[in-house]
């Protein structure tokens, strides 16, 4: 195994030569050494399916997208949303907070595998947390497909 720290805050970890069992621990053990705000580069001779879903479990932390904003600027958040969900690990939820309910958002997701569970909020806005699997529970809106949001 190697690593290389770049200048960009990179840190460059190259576990493909590593005998398979003992290349996640050195993941790991690379990843809690990392300084604030650097981001690891893994090498490997395969994709690391597994540790996707070790680091979701490990993480625990949803994804947590606030698009509140960008409609109080008149503006459509579904790149955002859409950004949000591919890069979600496999097995993390997603929580987007929103300032109404967005019906078809849930069948847009849910084609995805994604699940929702609606909250209303004491400010009026909501909380939607989405998860691998599951059923869809929205607060009383009707599940639709298509757009994003229905704007």
């Amino acid at each position: 195994m190697y690593i290389v720290v770049m200048q960009n805050n990179e840190v460059v970890v190259d576990v493909s030569a590593v005998i398979p069992r003992e290349r996640h621990p050195k993941v790991f053990n690379a990843w809690h050494a990392l300084a604030d705000g650097a981001a690891m580069v893994l090498v490997n001779d395969h994709d690391p399916v597994p540790l996707y879903y070790q680091s979701a479990a490990g993480a625990g932390e949803p994804l947590v997208l606030d698009v509140r904003p960008i409609f109080a600027q008149g503006g459509s958040p579904c790149t955002n949303i859409d950004n949000a969900v591919a890069s979600l690990l496999p097995g993390q939820s997603f929580v987007l907070l929103v300032p109404f309910e967005p019906a078809p958002l849930f069948g847009k997701l849910g084609a995805k595998g994604l699940t929702g569970k609606s909250e209303l909020q004491p400010d009026g806005s909501y909380r939607i947390e989405f998860t691998p699997g599951g059923p869809v529970l929205s607060g009383g809106a009707a599940v639709g497909t298509g757009g994003c949001g229905g704007h």
